[in-house]
């Protein structure tokens, strides 16, 4: 099936109002996260996408680098679909939105962009 399809058959499968990910070489060291990005959406309705902060771990060096979300949150979708460069484990959407828009998603992951 591939990465990709797989991921958006998930998306389709999903039940809840919200989606995350957490990958299997991703952890969330903060125990609040879903809860503040929860409590976020719901008392801002039209955030469709939330984004956050997070931390990368170099297996090398053992180097923890600190990374910053630096983007206005009117250029959140148009980045999105330039690629997703956000860490995957930090972002939390409203099921309705990704669904609605899975197909102009899965577009941009078949042609490699």
């Amino acid at each position: 099936m591939g990465l990709g399809a797989n991921w958006a058959q998930c998306v389709k499968d999903c039940r809840g109002e919200f989606i995350c990910n957490c990958d299997n070489d991703d952890y969330w060291h903060n125990p609040d996260k879903l809860q503040l990005q929860l409590d976020y959406m719901r008392t801002h309705p039209n955030c469709n996408i939330l984004i956050t902060n997070h931390r990368t771990h170099n297996r090398s060096t053992g180097e923890i680098q600190e990374c910053t979300v630096e983007i206005d949150h009117t250029d959140i979708q148009e980045y999105m679909y330039s690629g997703c460069h956000f860490c995957n484990a930090t972002i939390m959407y409203r099921a309705d939105f990704m669904k609605a828009h899975l197909e102009c998603q899965w577009a941009f992951v078949c042609q490699g962009v």
